[in-house]
């Protein structure tokens, strides 16, 4: 066996046992640190539920770096990302009890962006899209931060119900893992299967009925991590071949495409009705399939198998199609899903009111 796989097989080991140990520690303490998601109107649970996920899976990195030398200088040579995963973590946590301000969780979002352009993660090129090649070192750094921006804060909108966040999570770190052995970057499966063993603890915990949930540490380190290493990959595919840059596109589009369009919709949905964007609401996906009678269970499974084939013919089209009119279809599919889900909702109450009718005529 390879030196680099027993280092990476070690550092999962040690973030696996980590996970093991920690996730009960931190539910037990999280009441007493006020670090519990408290049900209101707009939220499904009926009872406080510890939303320490994120926090754990960021105490679980610093434990497994500390017991794998190799997953340590990995991480120090990643400073830049590394750190900015733990600001948002932090500020995440920090949001979770004290609800900070949106305006100041944009900027802290902007500057570890700004932080990772800075570090040379940036979207250089559009490969044609929109009839765009090259792009100017200005706009190639506000598309970075905008990209790794937006996506951050569309994943973490989607953590709504049990084990949606977490499954995503697992689904594209499993995509990014697969994408560094394409590249022969096995120095990024250090951080990445570590993440891994750490989700798969974390699902056991937050699959329904929820014992915790991610919280805003979680999706947003992970929403973070996720848009970064996508932007990274991109780049890096261009020094290959174009059709490992298309595929890695379409690919990192794919992944994040049902956060993001469904949180474009709800925005423009509230914006419409004269609302602030960043007002809550239960408009989100998931919430419209729960409207079905589906389980979280049942509604996750759903819009992770949707997720998983949406990547998954995106892969296989992108020998023959073009990328622009990949992503165009990305969008029109989880949309035409989203008409899907409301007309059987239209019809569920057409036909329950036609059915109080016939009763009270009866």
């Amino acid at each position: 066996m390879k030196p680099e796989l027993i280092q990476v097989l070690l550092a999962a080991g040690c973030s696996l046992i980590a996970a093991l140990i920690l996730f009960p520690l931190f539910i037990k303490i999280s009441a007493p640190l006020g670090l519990v998601d408290k049900p209101d109107y707009r939220k499904i649970h009926r009872k406080p539920v510890p939303a320490v996920g994120g926090l754990v899976i960021a105490s679980v990195l610093v434990v497994a770096a500390l017991c794998s030398s190799a997953l340590r200088s990995f991480m120090m040579s990643q400073a830049a990302m590394v750190t900015s995963m733990f600001v948002l973590a932090v500020t995440g946590m920090v949001d979770d009890r004290c609800n900070l301000p949106a305006m100041l969780r944009l900027l802290i979002q902007v500057g570890c962006a700004v932080a990772m352009a800075a570090t040379g993660i940036r979207l250089e090129s559009l490969h044609g899209l929109l009839g765009i090649q090259q792009l100017p070192p200005v706009a190639s750094w506000l598309m970075t931060i905008f990209i790794i921006t937006g996506v951050t804060n569309a994943f973490n909108l989607i953590d709504g119900i049990d084990g949606l966040a977490g499954s995503l999570s697992l689904a594209n770190m499993v995509l990014l893992s697969v994408m560094s052995l394409v590249m022969h970057r096995l120095n990024w499966l250090l951080l990445l299967l570590p993440l891994i063993a750490a989700l798969l603890v974390f699902l056991q915990y937050n699959w329904r009925p929820a014992k915790v949930f991610m919280g805003d540490s979680g999706s947003l380190l992970f929403g973070f991590f996720i848009a970064t290493m996508g932007v990274h990959f991109i780049k890096e595919a261009q020094s290959v071949n174009i059709a490992t840059c298309k595929l890695f596109t379409v690919v990192v589009t794919g992944y994040c495409m049902i956060p993001v369009m469904d949180a474009l919709r709800v925005f423009y949905g509230r914006i419409k009705n004269g609302v602030s964007p960043f007002q809550a609401d239960r408009t989100h996906l998931h919430h419209l399939l729960l409207k079905h009678h589906l389980l979280h269970s049942r509604a996750t499974t759903k819009l992770l198998f949707m997720h998983l084939g949406m990547v998954l013919l995106s892969a296989l089209a992108s020998r023959f199609i073009s990328v622009q009119w990949i992503i165009v279809a990305q969008a029109i599919w989880v949309l035409f899903f989203v008409w899907v889900v409301n007309t059987m909702s239209c019809f569920q109450r057409w036909y329950r009111f036609i059915k109080k009718r016939e009763l009270a005529v009866g």
